[in-house]
């Protein structure tokens, strides 16, 4: 199957760093979503959906029908954006059986407008048991938690003391430890850096993500690990990150290309694009619903390691990698929009 990629489909590769062509990326595509469906172990449940709702009355191009149903598992359903209400809460009904519950409305009322043609929706939930969970035994303690702003508050912490992979990693200036879940597939990953938050995040940036993990649990050792109980609620609007990665025509009515997606060849453009994240780390496990040269340095100390700055985390599949990325900037917290 041979496929064009017009103006919008370039901007999108570039941006996301695809190097293969469209048939040989539809095809990892496909084998990563088939390792995400509804993967259930002893102490896990982690599951990924993805839903195309279309307005009654249009189809999809039999090709990106075929490729969504079929490669991608996603779900194709027709629904009524006239009817704004019905709809929202068809999609709203989709997210929250995918989840779990705990996302019961990505989409406030009135969010849809009448003239809506596609709804493109992912939908991620996981949730794991600790390996070991955080000791019970010892009593909850409140400890200072220095913000961004300098300012510092005194929020609860969780204690254990465990063998983790535990390292400095020069290329993000940040020491980073990996914290197990049971069935060893998943793992949450914890890089606490040296200077601030967006320095972190910048040089993430360019540091390949699928190898964290291993860089980190190549080196092992005895902690004392502190850490902030927290919950995370955020919604984001993508479409200003969507711009600054370069993709600008899927917004622009007089530029946009996406006349292939549905059968009649009618013309779309993209008005928004949001996202979600549900997250809970408790002593139990975390609940979630939403890659050269680098040098690894071992820790001889400290072993006390406490987490009482803003920091970037990681949930991590073995199997097919980054599942969550995400940083807390304040434990107290839990909901915030962007």
């Amino acid at each position: 199957m041979e496929m064009r990629l017009g103006r919008t489909a370039q901007e999108i590769r570039d941006a996301l760093q695809f190097s293969s062509e469209p048939e040989r990326l539809i095809s990892g595509l496909g084998k990563h979503m088939q390792q995400t469906q509804a993967q259930v172990g002893q102490s896990f449940l982690y599951k990924v959906g993805n839903g195309i709702f279309v307005q009654e009355g249009d189809m999809l191009n039999k090709t990106y029908s075929d490729i969504a149903l079929n490669k991608l598992y996603s779900k194709v359903t027709n629904v009524d954006f006239r009817n704004t209400k019905k709809a929202t809460r068809e999609i709203n009904d989709w997210v929250r059986r995918v989840t779990a519950n705990k996302i019961p409305d990505l989409l406030p009322p009135s969010s849809l407008s009448p003239e809506t043609s596609i709804f493109l929706g992912n939908a991620l939930y996981f949730s794991g048991q600790w390996e070991k969970p955080f000791d019970g035994s010892v009593p909850e303690m409140e400890s200072k938690f220095k913000l961004i702003s300098g300012k510092e508050i005194t929020t609860p912490m969780m204690q254990i003391e465990s063998t983790f992979g535990y390292a400095y990693i020069s290329a993000l200036q940040s020491v980073g430890i990996s914290i197990p879940f049971k069935d060893h597939r998943f793992e949450f990953i914890i890089l606490k850096p040296d200077g601030s938050l967006r320095e972190l995040e910048n040089l993430l940036k360019t540091y390949p993500l699928n190898n964290l993990a291993s860089d980190i649990k190549a080196y092992k050792r005895n902690v004392v690990l502190k850490m902030p109980k927290f919950k995370l609620d955020v919604n984001y609007d993508l479409v200003d990150v969507m711009r600054q990665l370069g993709i600008n025509s899927l917004f622009d009515p007089s530029l946009v290309d996406l006349s292939g997606l549905t059968k009649g060849g009618e013309h779309h453009k993209v008005s928004r694009i949001t996202h979600r994240t549900s997250l809970d780390v408790n002593e139990d496990g975390a609940t979630a619903a939403a890659a050269s040269g680098v040098e690894i340095y071992p820790i001889s100390s400290p072993s006390i390691f406490a987490v009482d700055k803003p920091f970037v985390f990681m949930i991590n599949d073995r199997l097919t990698g980054p599942v969550l990325l995400g940083h807390l900037v304040n434990p107290l917290e839990s909901s915030m929009t962007y």
